[in-house]
């Protein structure tokens, strides 16, 4: 009776909310917006259709943090009591209808987007084709399969959809597949393998010690990272995309991120004690994900540095809510 007395600490009702939707991992999931809109085209023109998958992408988030801690909760009663399902801040039914209307809201707003595109020769329906489909992806994710083994891979697929769901939208100046940009495509299946791989180390950040997962889920988001910049296809990207000067300041941006990454991955595999090392490495992994959506604003951003400028901004928003709300 004491430990449940100590574990259920109601939060203030807005602060609840806030936690319950991840607010702190908003951040990487518009930069994923932003950075899939400047490969698709250099810009972020007409800004009301950024806007609108803008708040598209949020729902679908939101959607998925939800539904995560609603399926999660008597795991949560156990390893996370302070979240706000267990710690009786919010009630499971509550959560659930917040799911719905989130999922609902971004379907609609997909419609009413495909809409008004359709006077523009646009009429493919891709906006609400993706969002319906990452949709899709996030209630098997959350509520069929997350204790099966396809699910880390869920989650990638999740992200990649959130990546290409920026360039759907928007006019582009590449060749495209199934409506899309073929650049879109090839960096949102890179960035499926690197978030499979931080699901991976995710599922076991409770664990004390190092365990198999954790390894393969490292790996894997290393050559994920790696992969981004060394495929064949990547290099054609380069040279259409990127101007000497700043090809120079996007290589020392990677360095940079692939440094930070790799010390905490090696802080992990020295620590003592895995637990606390496996969660910081989980966190930096999702905060990399705002960083290589800069190098790619760098690089596609029609020569403008303003535009990774605005993106990398989101970086220092996410540490500062991740202090006040963490991020998983």
């Amino acid at each position: 009776m004491q430990k449940s007395a100590i574990d259920r600490h109601p939060e203030p009702s807005m602060l609840a909310w806030l936690r319950l939707v991840r607010i702190a991992n908003w951040p990487s999931a518009i930069s994923n917006i932003l950075a899939a809109a400047l490969v698709a085209n250099g810009t972020w023109t007409p800004i009301s259709q950024l806007i609108t998958l803008l708040a598209i992408s949020l729902c679908l988030f939101s959607a998925g943090m939800v539904l995560n801690d609603w399926y999660d909760y008597k795991l949560d009663e156990v390893e996370r009591p302070h979240r706000p399902i267990p710690s009786g801040s919010i009630s499971r039914n509550q959560a659930v209808f917040l799911a719905i209307t989130l999922i609902v809201s971004a379907l609609l707003l997909s419609l009413w987007l495909d809409w008004r595109l359709a006077s523009e020769q646009r009429s493919s329906m891709l906006t609400t084709c993706i969002a319906a489909t990452t949709a899709a992806l996030i209630v098997g994710y959350d509520v069929l399969w997350k204790r099966t083994v396809i699910a880390p891979i869920l989650m990638g697929l999740c992200r990649a959809g959130n990546f290409c769901l920026g360039a759907s939208a928007i006019e582009n100046k590449f060749p495209t597949a199934a409506g899309l940009p073929w650049p879109v495509l090839i960096l949102a299946a890179t960035l499926a393998v690197y978030v499979t791989g931080i699901t991976l180390i995710a599922k076991r950040e409770s664990s004390e010690r190092l365990t198999g997962s954790i390894v393969v889920g490292q790996l894997l988001a290393m050559v994920a990272f790696v992969s981004y910049f060394l495929l064949p296809t990547w290099q054609k990207i380069v040279d259409v995309a990127f101007g000497l000067k700043n090809q120079v300041a996007f290589q020392y941006l990677i360095v940079w991120t692939a440094v930070v990454f790799t010390y905490h991955a090696l802080k992990m595999f020295t620590a003592k004690g895995a637990n606390k090392s496996i969660q910081k490495l989980v966190v930096t992994g999702l905060k990399g994900i705002i960083v290589l959506d800069t190098a790619l604003a760098l690089g596609f951003g029609n020569g403008s540095i303003q535009f990774a400028c605005l993106v990398i901004a989101l970086y220092p928003i996410s540490v500062l809510l991740s202090r006040l709300r963490p991020l998983t």
